[in-house]
């Protein structure tokens, strides 16, 4: 029997990318946005599609 997938979708606000921002000292959003793909972005479970 295979495991159905999980795709999990993360939505984030603009306060909450500005606070990013501010947080690790990112300069401009294409920082941001090559933090966010090396990094990843943890611990949040606001969405998630079956």
């Amino acid at each position: 029997m295979e495991k159905a997938r999980v795709k999990k979708r993360v939505l984030y606000d603009d306060d909450t990318l500005e606070e990013m921002k501010r947080y690790y000292k990112i300069e401009n959003q294409d920082e941001l946005l090559r933090f966010i793909k090396t990094h990843g972005l943890k611990d949040d479970d606001s969405e998630v599609e079956h």
